[in-house]
């Protein structure tokens, strides 16, 4: 077993892919792309049943929710591969302009801050907004800094 499962994950993809499609190839990413998007939409699937009331177990403790999570993980690496992507330096190219768009404020200002306590409980990690003296505000539970401040619009 290779230390890292990307590896593996590439020596996987090349032994199971068809044999009339080349690995890393026009046709392979073209696959790649559309597995990618039926994971996400299994993924889809799950949360929407939770949200409309199913009989399914809560999103986060649903094993079914980390193997999809994981397929999308794999077959995002998979095509990032395919496309000679380097999703880490991607990722950090693509940070300043997150940033920018949504910078961090402080978020202890007694003038914007909403507790935690204060909002609906459901049990899901999800972002909740409020606004207080016309000035948006996000409290994620998830991120206990309590709150974190929504840039302008």
């Amino acid at each position: 077993m290779c230390q890292d499962w990307r590896q593996e994950i590439e020596k996987i993809h090349v032994r199971a892919i068809n044999k009339n499609i080349k690995p890393w190839s026009y046709e392979d990413t073209r696959f790649l792309t559309l597995a990618l998007c039926g994971e996400c939409g299994e993924l889809a699937n799950l949360i929407k049943k939770h949200w409309r009331g199913d009989p399914v177990e809560w999103p986060e403790l649903n094993p079914e929710v980390e193997k999809e999570l994981a397929d999308i993980c794999m077959y995002l690496h998979l095509l990032a591969v395919a496309l000679s992507v380097d999703l880490d330096e991607a990722i950090k190219a693509k940070l300043p302009e997150i940033r920018k768009k949504f910078p961090i404020y402080e978020p202890h200002d007694p003038r914007i801050a909403i507790k935690l306590s204060d909002l609906p409980s459901t049990g899901l990690r999800e972002s909740y907004e409020s606004t207080r003296e016309g000035r948006p505000i996000r409290a994620n539970v998830e991120t206990d800094p309590t709150l974190v401040e929504l840039p302008p619009e």
